[in-house]
């Protein structure tokens, strides 16, 4: 396992070192930038440039590595420099796709390693598109049923519903 870290801790090395020389005005340090390799479930990393913090699925590296470490440790990065260089930009919006072209890399929103197996969608919600359907973790249905919060579909922009 420190193999594994090492190897993606060089590439946040290289990436960094990369955007650097591409934005010489807007640097970061990546020594600045804490790495943990705490999240679970299908959610391969987490860019937080307030908390200068990089999270990563330590499993889904392991059983994807090269596209790991080809596309989501710069999708990652790139938030950090976006978020700095353009602080009221949306996530994957234009600035962050401009930042991932300018490096070299797809701007590529979600990943599509296989993440069979590794969280527990049990919940099926519908939107109003023909034949899609949603679904959503235990505790996101949870927070659903208790009205804390809902969710929107990202391609008709309606509420999911859970499927009766």
């Amino acid at each position: 396992m420190t193999d594994l870290k090492s190897t993606i801790l060089n590439r946040i090395d290289e990436v960094f070192a990369q955007y650097n020389q591409l934005l010489p005005d807007n640097q970061i340090d990546p020594d600045s930038i804490t790495v943990i390799f705490d999240l679970k479930g299908t959610t391969a990393g987490k860019a937080h440039w307030g908390k200068r913090r990089l999270n990563l699925n330590l499993i889904l590296a392991t059983n994807n590595l090269p596209e790991f470490l080809a596309r989501t440790v710069p999708h990652e990065i790139a938030h950090l420099y976006q978020t700095k260089i353009y602080p009221l930009s949306e996530p994957h919006g234009k600035e962050w796709k401009r930042i991932m072209r300018l490096g070299g890399y797809a701007p590529v929103r979600c990943h599509n390693y296989d993440t069979t197996g590794l969280a527990a969608y049990k919940h099926t919600y519908v939107c109003n598109c023909p034949k899609r359907v949603h679904m959503l973790s235990t505790v996101r249905h949870n927070k659903v049923a208790s009205g804390y919060a809902s969710y929107i579909c990202k391609f008709c922009h309606t509420r999911i519903k859970e499927k009766k």
